[in-house]
């Protein structure tokens, strides 16, 4: 019986086209898996709240961020500057649409206390 080959041995053997494949196929899982573990945290965080909670902050229409760099007044690059640094929560559509929530921009504009 030929031992098995190694994990390395087995990557050693593949094509750049193949690498390249795999690649693209991880690349694309993880951005679904991101996508879904945000949704997941969004209904988590639903489901949690308490009714008052939900009535304060209850308008959840999704904007696009030029949508969201007008509420602002703001440039396009500044709103995307915005939701990419976290500042404002977002929602990732698919790998390149990105949607914030009409009440994570106004929670965004409420006085801070410190």
């Amino acid at each position: 019986m030929t031992p098995k080959p190694s994990l390395a041995q087995q990557l050693d053997a593949l094509s750049q086209e193949t690498v390249l494949q795999c690649l693209a196929s991880i690349h694309k899982r993880r951005a679904h898996l991101d996508q879904l573990e945000r949704l997941l945290q969004a209904r988590l965080a639903q489901l949690t709240s308490t009714p008052d909670a939900n009535r304060d902050h209850g308008d959840d229409t999704l904007l696009t961020s030029a949508e969201v760099a007008t509420a602002l007044k703001v440039s396009k690059a500044r709103a995307y500057e915005l939701i990419r640094t976290k500042v404002l929560p977002s929602i990732r559509i698919g790998v390149r649409q990105v949607r914030v929530r009409r009440s994570d921009l106004a929670q965004y504009l409420q006085p801070r206390t410190r």
